[in-house]
């Protein structure tokens, strides 16, 4: 009698379990390349440098703290400047960034340019500053628009005053490049000196300011 072939506990022949071939070694570097790779890249990550956030101004509704009054308006070396602007003569005045005043352009020699427009005719100047125009009691109403130029970016903010010989007659909101220009219009009767104020509220990095479409009324 043959002998029964061997069967497994469930009567079924044994059969043999294939055998997984051991990964390549180029397969185990390329890998470790891999993971090198992305513990690099997470860790740069990481460790990024984070990006400058600069501030952007809004304008305020407060009131400028006042500007010192009385004796000479100061003039810095090389700043005596003098022109005609809408049939009034300048006599004095300074900017706070060691150039004068310039007329029909901002004070960076380029256009006059308050938030999106542009003016043909007007002031450019740098905070602080001060510009004295000679009324000589013949002018009853002075009206311009004044804001901040676009050159001054994010980074620039200050107010404008007008001031009839010692009495101030305006003063205006801080502001900044984001806003629109300020109409003014103020009684000047009598007054011998117009005086033409931008006040930096601090630091005056990039404060460059514009007074444009002046107009005197005789």
């Amino acid at each position: 009698m043959a002998k029964d072939r061997k069967k497994t506990p469930q009567g079924t022949p044994r059969t043999a379990v294939p055998k997984v071939p051991p990964p390549s070694k180029g397969a185990v570097i390329a890998l470790r390349v891999l993971l090198i790779l992305g513990v690099v890249g997470y860790l740069a990550w990481k460790h990024r440098p984070k990006p400058k956030v600069v501030p952007v101004a809004t304008a305020s509704s407060t009131q400028p703290p006042a500007v010192a009054l009385g004796g000479p308006v100061q003039a810095y070396p090389g700043q005596d400047f003098n022109f005609t602007i809408g049939g009034i003569k300048t006599k004095r005045g300074f900017t706070g960034w060691g150039a004068k005043p310039l007329k029909d352009q901002s004070i960076t020699g380029v256009e006059l340019k308050i938030k999106d427009k542009v003016y043909a005719h007007g002031i450019g100047t740098q905070a602080p500053s001060e510009i004295v125009l000679a009324l000589d009691g013949k002018v009853s109403r002075f009206s311009c628009l004044a804001g901040v130029d676009v050159q001054a970016g994010n980074v620039g903010s200050l107010s404008f005053l007008v001031m009839a010989d010692d009495k101030k007659l305006y003063a205006s909101p801080v502001m900044t490049m984001n806003d629109a220009p300020v109409p003014i219009s103020v009684d000047v009767r009598g007054a011998k000196e117009l005086r033409l104020i931008v006040d930096p509220n601090g630091a005056n990095d990039w404060d460059q300011a514009d007074w444009v479409d002046l107009k005197f009324q005789k």
